[in-house]
């Protein structure tokens, strides 16, 4: 996946596999190091994203997105939507913006 938008679809479907040891191919430094320690602690766990809009210009792109998910502790379902912008340089993320 070469193209920017290619870039932030393969991070997305990494959440939902949880392979995080394949972390390093969608996203860079300085990204990666905030990233990592997230990970380890996220509560949650069986994401499910859907995109609902995408958008791309030049280096950034801009995702609507539902995600599904399970708070791992209390077993509880839980859905939230919202927008992430993602600046790709060299087909890794290397900087979440909002």
């Amino acid at each position: 996946m070469a193209d920017p938008a290619g870039t932030v679809l393969g991070y997305l479907k990494l959440w939902e596999s949880s392979d995080w040891g394949r972390l390093a191919e969608f996203v860079g430094e300085p990204a990666l190091s905030q990233l990592r320690g997230a990970v380890r602690r996220d509560p949650f766990r069986d994401y499910r994203i859907t995109v609902d809009e995408l958008s791309t210009e030049g280096d950034l792109v801009t995702v609507t997105m539902t995600m599904e998910c399970v708070h791992a502790a209390s077993g509880r379902a839980t859905t939230a939507t919202g927008t992430k912008t993602y600046r790709v340089k060299r087909r890794r993320i290397t900087a979440i913006l909002a």
